[in-house]
């Protein structure tokens, strides 16, 4: 039996997926450059989940800019602006305003999410942020 997909992308369930480890040699800020490219092209969401798919739950080697640049094109995002951003300091601004913004709110480590004032950091408070979300969800359907 599937579990709630509500954590997983469109079409896909936890029993579809199986992680693994990643090799200690990724570069995680060209990642976190490549994520911030597509959020500025209007798709993170859809990049992130591909992209941990790749990581985590394929034989793709190595982790370097040609996978961010094949995750990108398999999501038909338009490569040659995508590069582009990829290596601008437009990026790298963005980052560093979004990670003092971050710590301005408390955050202080990975992961770190904010739901309103709520601050929600580990993977332990995971299953807390769910149940804030779907207590705030449910809250917005009985007041229509």
């Amino acid at each position: 039996m599937p579990i709630d997909t509500g954590t997983f992308p469109p079409g896909r369930t936890s029993t579809e997926s199986h992680f693994r480890e990643p090799p200690a040699e990724i570069d995680f800020r060209l990642l976190v450059r490549a994520a911030e490219s597509t959020r500025q092209l209007g798709s993170v969401a859809s990049y992130g989940w591909e992209l941990a798919r790749s990581v985590y739950g394929s034989d793709e080697w190595p982790i370097d800019e040609s996978l961010c640049l094949r995750v990108a094109e398999r999501l038909q995002k338009p490569i040659g602006k995508f590069r582009e951003l990829l290596h601008s300091p437009q990026i790298e601004r963005s980052i560093m305003a979004t990670a003092d913004a971050a710590h301005a709110r408390g955050a202080f480590g990975v992961p770190t999410f904010f739901f309103g004032d709520q601050m929600f950091w580990g993977n332990d408070r995971i299953p807390l942020l769910r149940h804030a979300l779907r207590e705030a969800r449910s809250g917005s359907d009985q007041s229509r």
